[in-house]
């Protein structure tokens, strides 16, 4: 019994770090597609929340940081034009997979009838 337990835990563990590595996968690709550049993470990056946008403040200069240690142990880095776009692209994403649901209820429903 107790084995049966461990193999659901496992199994539930590894169902939630697929789902966060596929996100992660999602917004490297959106930082990408906005101008960010990648680059591999140094020790100093260790400081860095790990899959959030991180911002630097330098004198007139602001920096968008997104560390991924564990997936391909990057850094995306951007300024504001990077970064306002990024959000655009996000926001259209957003939409796009609430459309995608949408679609995906509406077909259930007509699948009952």
């Amino acid at each position: 019994m107790r084995k049966l337990a461990l193999l659901i835990l496992a199994t539930a563990l590894s169902g939630c770090a697929l789902i966060e590595r596929e996100q992660a996968d999602v917004t490297e690709n959106l930082l990408a597609q906005a101008g960010f550049q990648k680059r591999a993470a140094t020790g100093g990056d260790r400081e860095l929340p790990a899959r959030e946008i991180a911002t630097q403040y330098g004198g007139e200069k602001t920096r968008y940081l997104y560390a991924d240690p564990d997936g391909c142990r990057c850094v995306y880095s951007g300024g504001e034009a990077q970064y306002q776009r990024y959000r655009w692209l996000e926001a259209r994403e957003n939409v796009r997979r609430e459309v995608d649901g949408a679609e995906m209820n509406a077909a259930s429903l007509e699948d009952t009838r």
